[in-house]
């Protein structure tokens, strides 16, 4: 009973690493990986919220998006 058991971990974990290893080979074949943006595209560091309502509303008509990241 406990080799099953075993077994069943084992398969899991064989299973777990190819669907992983699968899914890289996928990623780097459909190159979603290390993807350059278009020129004109940057990513800005923002150091106030004014600085972020100026350029929020000078993109008036246009999509925007905004990327909140934090280190907790």
């Amino acid at each position: 009973m406990r080799a099953t058991a075993w077994r069943r971990k084992l398969v899991a974990l064989v299973a777990a690493v190819a669907l992983a290893g699968g899914g890289l080979f996928l990623g780097y074949e459909l190159r979603l990986f290390g993807v350059t943006p278009p020129p004109g595209i940057a990513l800005t560091d923002l150091r106030s919220i004014d600085q972020l309502q100026s350029m929020f509303d000078a993109g008036q008509g246009s999509p925007r998006l905004v990327l909140i990241m934090s280190p907790t």
